[in-house]
């Protein structure tokens, strides 16, 4: 870790009421590394990503990007910040076509995306471009999706559970185009995940979630060696 992480969470603890859901995590996210932030439904991940994003305020702790804490900041206000992020559910609008959904976050800045770039990403949507995203296979529509996020040229992007539901070929495309995106850009990445199969293929670091506590962290390639933690925590689902 070096000494000014991107982003850095110390004793972060979080609630819904009463309920207790993230109990003291502690951990950094350096530019140019994918880190994966695993464990089993309702361990409190969704929550970690509700914080570093802003749409919900930690009890205790701090949250630090780029040397500033941001606990409580507005959403928006933590995106031009240069946090962007693809949630779970609500992709894109599927009203608008492609090219109107890419360039949302960028319309109150008054730039234009680079276009050429981002298909040159996702090389299907250069076809689709003026198709509504209704339109689209859900895999397409994830591509929509990434790509609106990459628009606004963040510094660091959040992936809520970014291969659920999708397509063997979409995964794939999923799995090359974040090792392309970190050797290309200034770009840290943080993939909130349940299956395991994608942290291990492109993670640089694993960390493992249980019971809103982080349990366990270390390399993917360290990771894939551990039956103990996998079985206890994560389970078998999705592990080849």
């Amino acid at each position: 870790m070096s000494d000014h992480p991107l982003l850095q969470l110390d004793d972060v603890h979080a609630y819904y009421g009463d309920h207790h859901v993230l109990d003291g995590i502690t951990f950094d996210v350096d530019t140019d590394e994918v880190v994966a932030y695993l464990g089993r439904n309702g361990t409190g991940k969704t929550t970690t990503y509700k914080l570093v994003t802003g749409l919900l305020e930690p009890r205790r702790g701090t949250i630090t990007y780029k040397d500033e804490v941001i606990n409580g900041q507005e959403p928006h206000k933590i995106g031009r910040k240069g946090v962007s992020f693809v949630t779970a559910d609500e992709k894109v609008f599927p009203h608008l076509t492609v090219r109107e959904n890419i360039r949302l976050p960028t319309l109150e800045r008054d730039v234009e995306p680079d276009f050429e770039y981002l298909y040159e990403l996702f090389p299907d949507l250069r076809e689709y471009e003026r198709s509504r995203a209704a339109d689209l296979s859900g895999g397409q529509q994830q591509m929509v999706a990434i790509a609106q996020a990459l628009a606004a040229d963040p510094d660091l992007l959040l992936l809520d559970e970014p291969v659920q539901g999708l397509a063997v070929q979409f995964v794939e495309k999923v799995s090359s185009l974040l090792d392309r995106l970190t050797s290309e850009q200034d770009l840290a990445v943080m993939i909130i995940e349940h299956d395991i199969d994608l942290a291990l293929e492109v993670a640089d670091r694993v960390l493992v979630l249980d019971e809103g506590q982080i349990v366990w962290q270390g390399s993917s390639e360290e990771l894939a060696e551990n039956d103990e933690i996998i079985d206890r925590y994560i389970g078998v689902q999705g592990f080849a």
